[in-house]
């Protein structure tokens, strides 16, 4: 298993949604970005980014 599927498997144990996982990656390698941003980087679409991203807000992870 790779350093990035570990690390995949290690947020979901944390109780993280795959969508949430790759918004949560994309913020750390891209700093402050748009939804707009997030959405092409992670490739999840722009109708489910604002859900994942205030998610994880309520999480406490951004």
């Amino acid at each position: 298993m790779s350093l990035s599927e570990r690390a995949l498997s290690a947020l979901k144990e944390l109780g993280l949604t795959g969508t949430e996982v790759k918004a949560y990656i994309s913020l750390l390698r891209g700093g402050t970005m748009t939804a707009n941003d997030v959405s092409r980087d992670a490739r999840i679409p722009y109708s489910k980014v604002y859900e994942a991203l205030e998610s994880l807000h309520g999480k406490g992870w951004v």
